[in-house]
């Protein structure tokens, strides 16, 4: 077997990282293909937006999130500060939430249920659910709506609280 010094495989790299670049400049020569693999502008996404409604695009960071809602018509993104959610919250939640999926019998396509559970395991694994939900309505979906100009009362009309 052959062994690879680290200065071949160095070599190796940075003149494939030239022949992807010298591609890459080729391609974005044709014609309506300026833009291969780069991001969309925001002025692009913009104009593609559904008229029905927003899109929101969630950011998490270490010590604070953010949003962006994208409308259509305007000309550029709606930025709304999330300040209270940050990666340890969404992490602790979406490990809260697989535990919750995992233990109420969530499994692969085609395993059968988790039945090892009684009731009161059922009674308990709901509040953890409920309070997954509350978090995220308090840190992230209500302070998106609001800045969206949604109401409650205006929330109420499309999902009515059933008492």
């Amino acid at each position: 077997m052959k062994k690879i010094s680290i200065q071949d495989e160095a070599y190796t790299h940075i003149k494939l990282a030239k022949e992807w670049d010298q591609l890459l400049t080729k391609v974005r020569a044709i014609p309506t293909f300026e833009d291969f693999l780069r991001p969309a502008s925001c002025s692009t996404l913009l104009k593609h937006l559904p008229d029905s409604g927003p899109v929101v695009v969630i950011n998490i960071y270490e010590d604070r999130s953010d949003a962006l809602a994208l409308l259509s018509g305007a000309e550029k993104p709606l930025y709304i500060a999330l300040p209270e959610f940050s990666y340890k919250e969404a992490d602790i939640l979406c490990h809260d939430l697989k535990d919750y999926l995992f233990n109420f019998g969530v499994r692969m396509h085609g395993s059968g249920p988790d039945t090892r559970h009684g009731g009161l395991w059922h009674y308990k694994s709901h509040a953890v659910l409920k309070d997954i939900l509350a978090q995220l309505w308090t840190f992230v979906v209500k302070l998106i709506l609001n800045a969206l100009g949604y109401s409650v009362s205006t929330l109420q009309i499309f999902y009515p609280v059933q008492s």
